[in-house]
């Protein structure tokens, strides 16, 4: 699992340097395979606007922008950029400006029109290697904000080995628990405003295979606007962690699994035909996959499905025919639970492998579907917009996990493992990792 450095400390932020917290790690059994800088420094860029454009009078290719970055005067830069377009928010270095491996920049005449500054592409900051044109940022991305105030140029980016045991560090709140545990610090939990309920709009759901399935829970949105842009400080901690870009929704629901560790699926709820079922294939049953393969579904598949067919591969690939695309309003956001067992070997038998799948075969959190629905609704609420119905949930209690009982002798672990462990101790470190009751002998 890759992630961003910045993105832990936001959470939990020891005292260490970034060499100690990857003994940490690793001295904790997540061994960190390296660590690379998530980009190369920058100084003197700026989030911007473009207010006017218009043709370059001695070059057809060029363009004259009128830039707004949060100075009391506009400046004039002259830009080449293709996708270059009025009311767009991009990246502006400024003069003086250092980009990665340039000289600082200088105002230049171009064809006769002096440039205060230049528009950058996402390859000159340093942030991917698409050159095609300058960046598009978000909306939401604030005019004159400096881009090392979001990003930061002195980011890591950390890779650690997970055993098949540790599905509970697939996500920065579970290497966040490791890490104050063993610096003794707190680490800091979201306060998530919960969305009002808007819009009495529910999908009615049926758990047929309520052993496979024993918690589904699901909310409709309406009237979300996909027309906004991933903000910067979103794009970036899913780019660190080796996720594209796709929709706003998507990427919402990305930086929630990784975030949480819970994985979510988003369906377009207009293209859902009445009662949402998990189940098992009725006879034989096809499905055309996000990536538009078509597949045929075996008896042992778990399915998410309508009353027209197969709609997903449950814990492992959504179906296109029901997939958030750039023309919809309204979605319904699932969030279950999945035994492991169903869904181990799923993604070799199919040649697919997903993070969702690899969440789930590990064994995801059977009490986290509903924080995680809620912090995606407070993400939606806050970037796009919308009205909130309830969110609905289905449990089967018998085939939920029981919490198990540990019994602990300090006297016993100590004799174990050579050591002077204190009740103190033990209990406070139990505590940190989120055991809720500790008794001790």
């Amino acid at each position: 699992m890759k992630f961003s450095e910045k993105w832990l400390r936001e959470i939990v932020n020891p005292k260490v340097d970034s060499e100690e917290l990857s003994y940490q790690l690793t001295m904790a059994g997540l061994e960190v395979d390296g660590i690379t800088k998530a980009c190369e420094k920058f100084d003197g860029l700026f989030i911007s606007e473009v207010i006017s454009i218009k043709k370059h009078p001695n070059a057809d290719k060029l363009h004259i922008c009128e830039v707004d970055c949060g100075e009391k005067e506009l400046l004039t830069i002259v830009c080449g950029a293709s996708n270059v377009k009025q009311g767009m928010h991009t990246v502006l270095a400024k003069v003086g400006a250092q980009l990665p491996n340039k000289p600082k920049l200088k105002s230049v005449q171009l064809k006769g029109v002096e440039s205060h500054g230049m528009l950058c592409s996402a390859s000159e900051i340093g942030l991917s290697d698409e050159s095609a044109g300058i960046i598009e940022l978000s909306s939401l991305d604030p005019i004159g904000k400096s881009l090392n105030e979001i990003i930061g140029d002195d980011d890591n980016i950390i890779d650690i080995s997970l055993t098949p045991n540790r599905g509970d560090c697939l996500s920065i709140y579970g290497i966040a628990r490791e890490v104050a545990a063993i610096n003794k610090i707190d680490f800091n939990n979201h306060e998530m405003n919960i969305a009002e309920i808007t819009t009495s709009t529910v999908r009615q759901v049926k758990l047929s295979a309520k052993t496979e399935c024993p918690r589904y829970i699901c909310r409709v949105i309406e009237n979300v606007d996909l027309d906004i842009k991933t903000p910067l400080w979103m794009s970036e901690k899913l780019r660190c962690s080796g996720i594209q870009n796709i929709n706003i929704i998507i990427d919402i629901a990305n930086f929630v699994m990784l975030e949480l560790g819970q994985p979510l699926h988003i369906f377009d709820n207009d293209k859902l035909k009445n009662t949402i079922e998990v189940r098992f294939p009725k006879g034989k049953e096809k499905l055309k996959l996000l990536d538009e393969t078509d597949i045929a579904i075996n008896a042992e598949t778990l399915l998410i499905a309508d009353e027209s067919g197969a709609l997903a591969i449950a814990g492992l690939m959504g179906g296109f025919d029901s997939a958030v695309s750039n023309q919809t309003k309204n979605i319904l956001i699932e969030s279950a639970f999945f035994k492991p067992e169903i869904i181990r070997g799923k993604a070799r038998k199919f040649s697919i492998q997903t993070d969702a799948s690899l969440r789930f075969e590990r064994g995801v959190d059977y009490d986290l579907q509903a924080t995680a629905i809620e912090r995606a609704s407070c993400l939606i609420q806050e970037v796009v917009g919308g009205r909130f119905g309830r969110v609905q949930e289905f449990k089967n209690k018998s085939n939920m996990p029981r919490e198990k009982n540990i019994s602990l002798s300090i006297s016993t672990t100590n004799k174990v493992l050579g050591s002077s462990l204190t009740k103190s101790l033990i209990t406070t470190t139990l505590k940190s990792l989120g055991l809720k009751k500790i008794d001790l002998d």
